[in-house]
């Protein structure tokens, strides 16, 4: 195999994709939807699994505060695990890691929930790209591969 980058480069890119992924399940776990954008490219697309692609930071916006979607005091949390990251070029780099997904939507005063199977557990395959000042996602497909139902009764 030929090495595209330096060993250090690699590593650099590598971090960097992976706080990416990181900061987006943070961000959305939180309904910090600015930092959602944030991991984004102003172009970026996110190819929804239920919505279809969504074109940029306008459409996936409207997607996270569309009413249908209001869940803002619903309890998330998404774990990532087996970030695999595979360097292109210089400025462009694939990944691939799996999700699971909790989500509670009777939250107790104190911020917590009562323990529930994951609603989902899926894959985000993502496109990476560097602009010449930090990297961002330039596209996200998500695929499920588990679907459970969220428990609406009271915790």
């Amino acid at each position: 195999m030929s090495q595209i980058v330096s060993e250090q480069r690699r590593l650099e890119i590598e971090a960097a994709c992976l706080r990416l992924v990181t900061r987006y399940c943070r961000s959305i776990d939180l309904h910090d939807y600015e930092g959602v954008l944030s991991v984004f490219a102003p172009e970026g697309v996110w190819n929804h699994a239920e919505k279809g692609p969504l074109h940029g930071h306008g459409a996936i916006r409207a997607f996270l505060t569309s009413p249908e979607r209001s869940n803002g005091k619903a309890l998330m949390r998404h774990v990532v695990s087996n970030l695999q990251v595979d360097i292109v070029d210089d400025t462009h780099a694939k990944g691939v890691c799996y999700w699971t997904a909790y989500l509670a939507m009777n939250v107790r005063a104190d911020g917590t929930a009562s323990a529930r199977t994951p609603v989902s557990v899926g894959e985000y395959h993502d496109e990476f790209v560097f602009d010449g000042r930090e990297w961002r996602i330039a596209a996200r497909t998500m695929r499920y591969v588990f679907r459970g139902v969220p428990d609406k009764e009271a915790t």
